[in-house]
């Protein structure tokens, strides 16, 4: 057990105001790991055995590409974020993979050991129920949109997304200060490059997106979102600082 893993712990929603033994025993059991861009945090079809908690940078988390589909971006997790849950619970395997976007840092902790620790603290349990609540609603509306959403709608959530986590408030509207091609929406909308030049020219035409340098910029969240026919689903996610119904 370090200070440091006590410490990170503690800037966490959900943890933060749990007891000093549940923090001290959960630090005995945390791994504390450092992470790069591009790092693969899990893996999708491994076993999944283990929660994490994201306390530094922003991670992607998608479906990996196979045989029959392609890969497919399904949400952003920005610090704070706690995820890995779900799988565990039901003792299965990975259904996404996620790599970090940026530099970080992740705490893993083994499930079992998690969830016994979890249960002592009133206030854990509600924050992680209000976490895993906050993600299963996006999920819903991910299914949704996945079923009714054109390419247009796939590549206004994940640059809506990207505008979340990394835009720069300017005079124009959010810059999104991270790298993101046509490639890169081409490969994270499981479509082409081609397809999404003409999507990206429909939203220049409206005026929902322009390009300043070799970077997007959003004039407004509103008008992006008007640029969509249907519904689209808030790929970005951070973890509560405080839960609305939490007294």
């Amino acid at each position: 057990m370090s200070l440091n893993a006590i410490a990170l712990i503690r800037r966490h929603p959900i943890w933060r105001d749990a007891s000093d033994n549940a923090v001290r025993a959960l630090a005995q059991h945390i791994h504390v790991v450092p992470l790069a861009a591009g790092d693969a945090i899990l893996t999708g079809g491994e076993p999944a055995r283990s929660i994490h908690l994201l306390v530094e940078g922003a991670c992607r988390v998608f479906y990996p590409a196979t045989e029959r589909s392609a890969e497919i971006t399904v949400k952003l997790f920005g610090a704070p974020a706690a995820f890995g849950d779900a799988e565990s619970i039901m003792r299965t395997r990975w259904a996404e993979t996620v790599e970090a976007l940026t530099p970080g840092t992740v705490l893993i902790c083994d499930a079992t050991v998690y969830f016994d620790i979890m249960q002592r603290e009133p206030r854990v349990c509600f924050r992680q129920y209000w976490d895993v609540a906050r993600r299963f609603g996006i999920a819903i509306h991910t299914e949704r949109a996945a079923n009714t959403a054109s390419l247009v709608e796939q590549v206004v959530a994940i640059v809506l997304a990207y505008a979340r986590q990394f835009g720069k408030p300017t005079a124009r509207g959010l810059l999104i200060a991270h790298s993101l091609t046509h490639d890169d929406l081409a490969r994270q909308s499981g479509s082409n490059k081609r397809s999404v030049v003409r999507a990206l020219t429909e939203l220049f035409a409206s005026g929902a997106l322009e390009r300043s340098g070799r970077s997007f910029l959003v004039p407004s969240i509103e008008k992006l979102l008007a640029a969509a026919s249907v519904p689209v689903p808030e790929v970005a996610f951070q973890s509560a600082e405080k839960p609305w119904a939490e007294r």
